[in-house]
């Protein structure tokens, strides 16, 4: 039976992780925006058919998500209060659907149906949530990113035509 570590100081330091983690994901969409909007208006690159304005609406989903959770963090450094774990994983959970969400709903209609689960960029960014979930310093949150991952990809990659 392992008994959980009840230092503020770990408290202290998990919550600044938690920051910079969040931080990460508020310039993954920065230059997610950035870089959809020069596609869009500067090199013309993305087709009438490209579901843009759509992503870019998510991504401000994203960084006002992101941007209450780092009030949250915020709040409970300033406090010393510590955060339920409820929150961790519902935030886990939350962020690590995000892609999925993206992969189902915003894929170019031009790309055949048998390969929009792989030709899609939106697969990417599991990864990066995946990695950005390390921050937050407990393995099992990590886990869950990974399994949360794998089973929302899965379930787009059906919603969207694919069977194994």
């Amino acid at each position: 039976m392992s008994e959980e570590v009840q230092s503020t100081a770990l408290r202290a330091a998990e919550l600044r992780s938690e920051r910079l983690r969040i931080f990460g994901v508020l310039c993954f969409v920065a230059v997610f925006v950035g870089v959809t909007i020069v596609r869009v208006f500067v090199i013309r690159t993305a087709s009438s058919e490209s579901p843009w304005i759509w992503s870019l609406l998510l991504a401000a989903a994203i960084a006002a998500y992101e941007g209450w959770t780092l009030r949250q963090v915020d709040t409970a450094l300033k406090t010393s209060a510590i955060l339920p774990r409820g929150f961790w994983v519902l935030s886990t959970i939350v962020e690590t659907l995000i892609p999925a969400f993206a992969l189902a709903f915003l894929v170019n209609s031009q790309i055949e149906s048998a390969y929009r689960p792989l030709a899609s960029p939106a697969i990417l960014v599991f990864f990066i949530f995946i990695i950005l979930s390390t921050l937050r310093l407990s393995p099992w949150i990590s886990g869950l990113s990974g399994v949360v991952a794998s089973v929302a990809y899965l379930c787009a990659a059906l919603y969207l035509g694919w069977r194994p």
